[in-house]
């Protein structure tokens, strides 16, 4: 995969695509085809079902996800910046703490997504007491046999 990430300036002044997508969303293509070879030659290891890598031509519908993992994104006001690509606005569902580490644009039925990963730092983080637990298990069909143990073996 380094071989690759290095050939990519190159690449860039030979193909009329490549220089309209960011630095970073490239690289991580070149991650998800390399991890999707790793897989592919670890079932034929192991003797599994390998099913060769799919690739699809150029065009809208080739991607369903894309990530920026560093830089190339901003949030201002209600508009995310991606870059290469502009302002796109954004309706956030809640507010950001921490700092942003990566971006994806993700398209789920035809509708398209903005997913940010925050790093924050422990003393942010709710507490959670946890007061009681159940457990149900429905793959316990035994005529005659209690399915559900709530509190103290009381049995259901």
């Amino acid at each position: 995969m380094k071989s690759q990430s290095k050939a990519l300036p190159v690449q860039k002044k030979h193909d009329k695509y490549l220089p309209l997508v960011h630095s970073q969303v490239l690289q991580d293509v070149l991650r998800r085809v390399n991890k999707s070879f790793e897989n592919f030659f670890r079932r034929i290891k192991n003797h599994g079902s390998p099913g060769y890598p799919r690739f699809k031509g150029y065009g809208y519908n080739r991607y369903n996800s894309f990530t920026y993992q560093q830089t190339g994104f901003e949030i201002i006001c209600s508009k995310l910046h991606l870059s290469k690509i502009g302002d796109i606005n954004i309706k956030l569902h809640r507010n950001m703490i921490g700092k942003i580490k990566t971006c994806t644009i993700k398209r789920d039925m035809n509708v398209w997504y903005a997913c940010f990963s925050v790093e924050i730092a422990d003393s942010l983080l709710e507490k959670t007491i946890i007061k009681s637990v159940v457990g149900i298990d429905v793959g316990i069909n035994l005529i005659g046999e209690k399915f559900l143990v709530y509190k103290e073996n009381l049995r259901v």
